[in-house]
């Protein structure tokens, strides 16, 4: 059996530094989202003598993935991702890069990251997946983040109608255009699903689109807006997108229009929909991102969905669960926020800590 190794949070090789293992860690989960938490959380008994090996920013691996110690609730430990470190990273100045190729932006942004290392075109085509390297302009940032900048590149792609997501493992990151596969894989109560539990959402829905491009220039002639092929069905929702980038009336159109295709991952013009589900027997081939087929036969609703989160217990495989649908918030915007909250009361405080 597998246990979880301890490392000194400055180690960075994890082959012979290990500290010890901690060999009656119980309730071991990994969780990781799309865009979102990368996490390892476990419990560790009270009176086990591996506890002195347990501190704040140390190291913790298991399984070949590594993670740093944040959170220690009583007997519970949480360690996220090392990505989590980019959020402390000050960035006085980047500068401006124009018509350059999305993933050489990435690489510009973390280059004085010593503990995130981008992933080259190649290393990304290697793994099934396909790089972001549209040519787009990155304007300058000062007293910045690492991840703030690449929060501010992922809307910069959205304006030039490019789809991102994040990929993540260990230290090593790179910009896709998306996570995942259609999988042959069927989740069914009868079968090998539990506790399907669906969630419906229509907080962003949007079934008539005003689109609106460069200096807010509208679509051409009198009817602005264009309507989804769902709006006699879902009924009105009025909304808007920015096209800053677009100059053009008819690629203004175009764009609008991306907005409801069904090939769109974030297309707007249907509810979001996310599955809750308990997994027996989850196949080690199911990976974020994967296309999986979704039998609700509680609510009559056979559909494919993506996996968006995925709960593994290593010493429990009959607690494992995924979650499927569309993902509630990317893991950009919730770092972001994160460090924001953290600067707004550092600089809130004055020399007493007041």
């Amino acid at each position: 059996m597998k246990f979880i190794a301890v490392y000194d949070k400055d180690a960075t090789e994890y082959e012979s530094d290990r500290l010890g293992f901690l060999e009656n860690a119980k309730d071991v989960c990994i969780e990781q989202s799309i865009n979102g938490d990368y996490e390892l959380t476990f419990i560790l008994p009270k009176g086990d003598k591996k506890w002195g090996l347990i501190d704040f920013d140390r190291k913790v691996g298991y399984d070949g993935r590594i993670f740093r110690i944040k959170d220690i609730d009583d007997c519970t430990i949480s360690a996220s991702t090392l990505l989590q470190d980019a959020c402390r990273t000050h960035v006085q100045y980047i500068g401006d890069m124009i018509n350059t190729p999305a993933n050489e932006i990435v690489e510009s942004i973390f280059a004085t990251t010593p503990y995130v290392t981008v992933l080259k075109k190649e290393e990304i085509e290697a793994l099934g997946l396909e790089p972001v390297t549209d040519k787009i302009d990155f304007f300058e940032m000062s007293k910045t983040t690492p991840i703030a900048c690449l929060n501010r590149l992922m809307e910069t792609l959205k304006k030039y109608r490019v789809h991102s997501e994040v990929y993540i493992d260990n230290d090593k990151i790179g910009l896709v255009r998306q996570l995942g596969s259609k999988k042959d894989f069927v989740i069914d109560p009868r079968y090998n699903g539990c506790e399907i539990k669906p969630k419906i959402s229509t907080y962003t829905l949007v079934t008539k689109l005003y689109p609106y491009g460069k200096d807010d220039m509208p679509l051409e002639g009198d009817k602005q807006y264009i309507l989804s092929p769902n709006y006699d069905t879902l009924g009105e929702y009025e909304g808007f997108c920015n096209f800053d980038e677009v100059t053009d009336q008819e690629d203004l159109l175009l764009a609008a229009q991306t907005q409801f295709r069904e090939d769109n991952p974030e297309r707007i013009d249907v509810p979001k929909y996310a599955v809750n589900v308990k997994v027996l027997d989850l196949p080690g081939e199911i990976n974020l991102g994967d296309i999986v087929t979704v039998n609700d036969i509680n609510n009559g609703i056979k559909s494919n969905q993506r996996v968006i989160t995925v709960k593994k217990y290593p010493y429990e495989p009959h607690k494992n669960s995924i979650i499927v649908g569309v993902p509630p918030i990317n893991m950009i915007e919730a770092f972001s926020g994160m460090f924001t909250a953290h600067q707004y009361l550092r600089l809130a405080q004055n020399e007493r800590n007041e």
